[in-house]
């Protein structure tokens, strides 16, 4: 069965050969696994990102020949899933915007939209990292502790942490370049105590790879309906996989105004 792509994420590189597998199938993303970096098909219509891949295909991603474990190979400008044969030669490229700063303006729709949808431990995984960022041993502390704690495929102490980082990217003092600095050196330390798909995604943040609706939030020239839509669209994300982030990204936007509540 042969699929055709619209749109592929500038991380996506069609022309080369690479192998992997498939993580997980919904019924609107098949996330998968090439040459140990995450990648995902989602349906027609769905956000863009990095190192996603729209397909041409209105129909539940559930009823493509394709199941967790099977074996993915790209080559040529084809990516083959399972039983499904993605033609990525003609897909549009989606560019990521750029990043700056969590908007000041949306900071109590991240707190006030994820206090009620967010996992009841996150807040606090999320004080423990952020109280720690600024030494490396407690730093490596804290992420034994939450790095993979709370529910879901990516755990809520993980979307914390993905939030935090992406809030921490558009942020240019050196204060914030030294604290993302330390988490992009030490999380990988602590990858095997999560699942790989929360792992390639903390990798993708760290790495400045975005998707959408996460890169409209961050994105300074945003309007600020397009940036309200994506805030909603964000927080209603899964069980609390969107909550849990947006709790991270208020930390960040914390932390550009309240330096002082840090201490080592």
């Amino acid at each position: 069965m042969t699929v055709s792509a619209r749109l592929a994420g500038g991380r996506v590189h069609a022309p080369g050969a690479a192998h992997g597998r498939v993580l997980s199938v919904h019924a609107y993303a098949i996330n998968i696994l090439v040459a140990d970096r995450g990648w995902t098909l989602v349906g027609a219509g769905q956000p863009g990102g990095a190192r996603r891949i729209e397909l041409i295909t209105g129909a539940p991603l559930t009823e493509l020949p394709v199941a967790a474990g099977d074996t993915v190979a790209l080559r040529g400008g084809y990516l083959r899933v399972g039983g499904v044969v993605v033609d990525l030669r003609t897909a549009v490229t989606w560019t990521q915007p750029p990043t700056g700063p969590v908007p000041a303006e949306i900071l109590p729709a991240l707190e006030d939209g994820a206090t009620s949808r967010a996992w009841e431990g996150t807040s606090d995984l999320v004080d423990q990292i952020v109280c720690a960022l600024d030494d490396d041993t407690a730093l490596l502390a804290a992420l034994l502790r939450v790095v993979g704690r709370g529910p879901g495929l990516t755990p809520s102490g993980d979307d914390a942490i993905a939030g935090l980082a992406a809030g921490l990217l558009g942020d240019s003092s050196p204060r914030a370049e030294q604290r993302l600095g330390r988490l992009r050196e030490l999380l990988p330390l602590v990858w095997d105590r999560t699942t790989t798909l929360s792992r390639v995604l903390l990798h993708d943040v760290l790495d400045g790879d975005l998707s959408d609706p996460l890169a409209t939030v961050l994105c300074p020239t945003s309007s600020t309906s397009a940036r309200d839509a994506a805030v909603a669209e964000l927080l209603a994300a899964g069980a609390t996989s969107g909550a849990d982030l947006c709790l991270g990204l208020a930390s960040a936007a914390r932390l550009s105004v309240e330096p002082e509540r840090i201490s080592a």
